[in-house]
C-alpha cells in the first residue's frame, strides 16, 4: 500500500518552491505504449513499478513483453542501465519489491505442477543480484491457476515483513469461511514465525480493509460485514494478531446504528496507535452524513476516540480559507490519510465521477479460491475512465475531534488524460499536485497546505517540459524532498523526477 510520511504540522509556507527542479527520462524503444501493428495496450504485455532510490539511484522495475528489468536512473533521470532479472521464471504469477538494509528484496511467486513456490532475491543500487533465490514458501494446490496466492506487505521502517495468503473455504462442503496463514520476517528475511488461524470470517459477506503489519510485528486490519448487495458496512471489528501468537484479538466497534462506507485504516507507530477513518451514513439508501474517524491505542489496548461528524454542520460554514463549493460528500470517497507527530491527522476524499474505477483494487484477480486484495503493476486505462472533482480535506486532532476543513476546487474531465491527484510531504509543505487541461494541453498544478487549514492559491509546476504528460494519480515520493510521476512522451513511458 502507499507509504504514510509523517510530518510536524505547523508554520508551512503557502509559497510555490523557487528551488523545485523537474528531471525527465528519455524515451527508451521498447517503452512504446501500443506495439504496432496490434496496438496491444500498456497493461497487458508492459507494466512497471517505481521501486524506490538506493543510494542515490532510482531504480524503476519494466515489464517488456515478459522481459523482466531493471531501470536505473541518475539524479538527473539518465539512464544508467538496464539489469535483466534473468532468475526469474516464465510462469510467473507476481512480483513485490521491499527496499530495506540497503537493497531492494524482490519477491514473487509461480507455480510448478501441483506446488506454489514463494520466493525472494535481493538486488543492490545498480539492479545487480546480490543474494541468490531462496524459498520462502510452498503451497500445495490441486489444480493449475492463473492467481496470486501469496501477498506481501511490510512494516513503516521495514523491519518487519508479512507474507500472508487467504484460503476460501470449498462452497461445495458448505464451509465458506476464511482460513489465514502469514509469515513473519525481519529485514534479512528470516522467519519470525509462522501461523496458521482459521477464521469465522464468511467469503460471501465480510470486507476486509487493507492488511498492514506495524513496526512490532502485529498484523492488523479491519473486518466488515455489508448490507447486500452493496458493500456498506453494518459492523466493524478491529483485528489485531500479535507477532508471537497464533490466533487473532477481535475488537468490536460502536458504530452507534451508523453504516460506513468503504474503511481506510493506518499505522501510527510515532504514537503506537491505529487510525480508522470512513464516511458514514445514518441508515441505507440515504445520503453520506459525514466522517467517521477512531482510535485505537496499543499501550492502552483500547479504543480512546470514536466520533461521527455531521458534514453539514461541520463543512463548508468551517471551512478554512475560500468558501467552500461542495455541501454533500455523496459521490466522494476517501484517498488519503497523512499522520502528524502529535497524534493528530488529515483526510482527504474525492469526488469521483466513476468511482467503480478507483474503488477496487487496479488488477484485482477474482478467483473462487484465493483471497486477493493487491494491486498489480500500473494500468492507465483505469485512470482514463474516471472524470474526477474536487478534494475534501479535514483535519482531526488527537482525539479524532475535527478540527478544520477546506476543499480543493479542480476540473477534470474528458480534457484530462490522467486524473484525481497526488498528495507530497516534503520540505515542511504539504503539496497537492493535480493535472488540469489549458488549450487543450495538461498542465499539472500545485497547491500548499499550511497548519492553520490554509490553502495556497493554484498555481502551474515551474520548468514543466509540455511534451510530457505527467501521471498526477501515481506519482510516487522517493525521498523527503523528491517524488517520481511516470508521464507519457508522445507514446512513449517515461519518468519526471521533481525536486523541491
Amino acid at each position: 500500500m502507499k507509504t504514510i510520511f509523517i510530518f510536524i504540522i505547523a508554520g508551512f509556507s503557502c509559497l510555490s518552491s523557487l528551488a523545485q527542479e523537474i528531471s525527465y527520462s528519455k524515451p527508451e524503444r521498447d517503452d512504446l505504449l501500443f506495439d504496432a501493428p496490434t496496438r496491444v495496450p500498456f497493461g497487458l504485455t508492459k507494466s512497471f513499478h517505481i521501486i524506490g532510490k538506493l543510494n542515490g539511484n532510482l531504480l524503476v522495475y519494466k515489464n517488456i513483453r515478459y522481459k523482466h528489468l531493471i531501470a536505473v536512473y541518475d539524479n538527473q533521470m539518465k539512464l544508467k542501465s538496464n539489469a535483466n532479472l534473468d532468475f526469474l521464471p516464465s510462469t510467473i504469477r507476481s512480483l513485490d519489491f521491499v527496499d530495506c538494509a540497503g537493497r531492494v528484496y524482490v519477491i514473487y511467486q509461480f507455480q510448478k505442477r501441483n506446488v506454489f513456490y514463494c520466493m525472494a532475491a535481493a538486488i543492490d543500487e545498480n539492479g545487480k543480484t546480490i543474494r541468490e533465490p531462496f524459498q520462502l514458501d510452498t503451497t500445495h494446490i490441486k489444480f493449475i491457476a492463473d492467481i496470486e496466492l501469496y501477498h506481501i506487505i511490510s512494516s513503516e521502517d521495514k523491519s518487519k515483513i508479512i507474507i500472508y495468503k487467504l484460503y476460501k473455504g470449498d462452497v461445495f462442503t458448505g464451509n465458506h469461511l476464511y482460513d489465514f496463514t502469514t509469515l513473519l520476517f525481519n529485514d534479512s528475511l528470516q522467519l519470525i514465525r509462522k501461523s496458521h488461524i482459521p477464521s469465522l470470517f464468511e467469503t460471501e459477506n465480510d470486507l476486509f480493509s487493507d492488511f498492514l503489519v506495524d513496526n512490532d510485528g502485529n498484523f492488523v486490519f479491519t473486518k466488515g460485514s455489508k448490507l447486500d448487495p452493496t458493500d456498506v458496512f453494518n459492523e466493524l471489528i478491529l483485528v489485531i494478531k500479535a507477532p508471537t501468537q497464533d490466533n487473532f484479538n477481535m475488537h468490536l466497534l460502536n458504530l452507534s446504528g451508523n453504516l460506513l462506507d468503504r474503511v481506510d485504516l493506518r499505522v501510527d507507530n510515532v504514537n503506537q496507535q491505529y487510525v480508522i477513518n470512513a464516511l458514514y451514513f445514518k441508515k441505507r439508501n440515504s445520503d453520506k452524513e459525514g466522517p467517521y474517524s477512531a482510535i485505537w491505542s496499543k499501550q492502552m489496548n483500547a479504543l480512546v476516540a470514536s466520533n461521527f461528524f455531521s458534514f453539514a454542520d461541520a463543512g463548508p460554514d468551517k471551512a478554512a480559507s475560500q468558501k467552500a463549493a461542495t455541501n454533500t460528500l455523496d459521490g466522494f470517497y476517501l484517498r488519503d490519510v497523512i499522520l502528524t507527530n502529535d497524534g493528530g491527522f488529515i483526510v482527504t476524499a474525492e469526488d469521483l465521477e466513476t468511482p467503480a474505477a478507483f474503488i477496487l483494487p487496479w488488477g484485482l484477480r477474482d478467483n473462487p479460491i484465493f483471497y486477493s486484495s493487491s494491486y498489480i503493476f500500473s494500468s492507465f486505462r483505469i485512470l482514463a475512465s474516471a472524470y474526477c472533482k474536487n478534494v475534501i480535506i479535514f483535519y482531526f486532532d488527537n482525539k479524532a475531534h475535527l478540527r478544520w476543513t477546506n476543499e480543493i476546487v479542480k476540473s477534470q474531465y474528458a480534457g484530462v488524460t490522467f486524473p484525481s491527484f497526488t498528495v507530497i510531504n516534503a520540505a515542511s509543505k504539504i503539496y497537492f499536485l493535480y493535472n488540469e487541461s489549458v488549450k487543450q494541453t495538461q498542465i499539472m498544478n500545485e497547491q500548499t497546505l499550511a497548519g492553520d487549514g490554509t490553502l495556497s492559491d493554484k498555481v502551474p509546476l515551474r520548468n514543466l517540459d509540455f511534451k510530457y504528460s505527467m501521471i498526477s494519480r501515481l506519482g510516487q515520493q522517493v525521498s523527503a524532498n523528491e517524488i517520481v510521476f511516470p508521464c507519457i512522451y508522445r507514446h512513449y513511458i517515461c519518468f519526471a523526477e521533481i525536486k523541491y
